[in-house]
C-alpha cells in the first residue's frame, strides 16, 4: 500500500475520487480497462503530463500531486470514464445507478419525477457542464442535484452514453411522451397560442400569396383585352392579321394564366 492510499484510509485513487461529494454521477472504472493502452488511444495528446496523471490514477506514485496535475488527472479519468460507460460493463454499472435514481429525476412536472441520466453536449473538454437527459420528455436540463455535480465537465460523460444506454436497455423505453401542458383561463382552454397560432400565421401568409397571384393574373388579362381592342379599332390593311396574331398571343397567355391559377390553388 502506498503512502497516498494510507492517507486516504486504504482507498485507491479511483475509490477516493468517486466517493467525493458531487461525484455521484461517476462509476468506478475497472483498473484493467485503464491499464489497456488501446482504451486510452488519443488521450496523450489531450492531457498535459499524461504519464504522471496516469500514474496518479493507478496509484503508482507516492508524490503529492500539484493542483494543476490533480486537475489534469481528473480530466484524464473523466475522458476514460466517458469511454468506459459505453462498454457493456460500464452500461451495467450505470444501470444500477439509474435504478436507484442516483442521477436525479426530471424537473418537468409532466414527467412525474422520472429518472434521468447524465449527458454531455460536447465530447471535448471545456465546452459545457454536464446536463441530465430525460427519456420521457426527451429534453435535457441543467443539473440541480446532487450538489456539486453541476460543475462536472460534460465531456466526462460524452454525448453518446445517454442514448446508447436506452438503446441497450429497451425495457426502459417510454411508451409515450407526457401530455403537453394546456393553458386555461377560468377552466377554459386558451386558443390562439403556441403551435396553433404559428400554423394560423403560416396559413394566412400562404393565402395572401395565392391572392396576389390571382390579382396579378387578372391584371394581365385586362391588359391583353385592352391591347386586342386597340388592334381591332386600328386602321390599315394589316389590321386583320394583327388581330389574328393578337388572338393567338391571347390564347397562349390565357393557357399560361390557367396553368398558374391551377398551381396557385394546389
Amino acid at each position: 500500500m502506498s503512502d497516498d492510499e494510507s492517507s486516504r484510509g486504504g482507498e485507491t485513487w479511483i475509490e477516493w475520487f468517486c466517493g467525493l461529494k458531487g461525484h455521484e454521477f461517476f462509476c468506478e472504472v475497472d483498473r484493467r480497462y485503464i491499464e489497456d493502452k488501446f482504451n486510452l488511444y488519443g488521450l496523450r495528446a489531450v492531457i498535459p503530463n499524461y504519464l504522471e496523471c496516469l500514474s496518479l490514477i493507478l496509484d503508482k506514485t507516492d508524490d503529492d500531486a500539484e493542483p494543476e496535475t490533480l486537475q489534469n488527472a481528473i480530466d484524464l479519468y473523466g475522458m476514460i470514464h466517458a469511454r468506459y460507460i459505453i462498454t457493456t460493463r460500464g452500461l451495467d454499472m450505470m444501470l444500477r445507478k439509474y435504478q436507484i435514481e442516483a442521477f436525479g429525476t426530471c424537473p418537468n412536472v409532466q414527467c412525474h419525477n422520472h429518472p434521468v441520466v447524465p449527458v454531455g453536449t460536447h465530447d471535448d473538454l471545456r465546452f459545457d457542464q454536464v446536463k441530465i437527459y430525460c427519456p420521457k420528455c426527451q429534453n435535457i436540463f441543467k443539473v440541480t442535484t446532487p450538489e456539486g455535480a453541476e460543475e462536472l465537465d460534460g465531456a466526462y460523460f460524452g454525448s453518446t452514453f445517454a442514448h446508447l444506454f436506452f438503446l441497450s436497455h429497451p425495457h426502459l423505453a417510454i411508451p409515450s411522451r407526457p401530455k403537453p401542458y394546456v393553458p386555461r383561463v377560468f377552466g377554459y382552454r386558451v386558443h390562439g397560442v403556441g403551435p396553433a397560432r404559428e400554423q394560423s400565421a403560416e396559413s394566412a401568409g400562404r393565402d395572401s400569396t395565392e391572392q396576389s397571384q390571382v390579382e396579378r393574373l387578372k391584371a394581365e388579362v385586362a391588359a391583353l383585352k385592352g391591347k386586342l381592342a386597340a388592334i381591332t379599332a386600328g386602321e390599315g390593311g394589316g389590321a386583320e392579321d394583327m388581330v389574328l396574331a393578337g388572338a393567338e398571343d391571347d390564347a397562349d397567355v390565357q393557357a399560361r394564366m390557367k396553368k398558374k391559377r391551377t398551381e396557385a390553388f394546389d
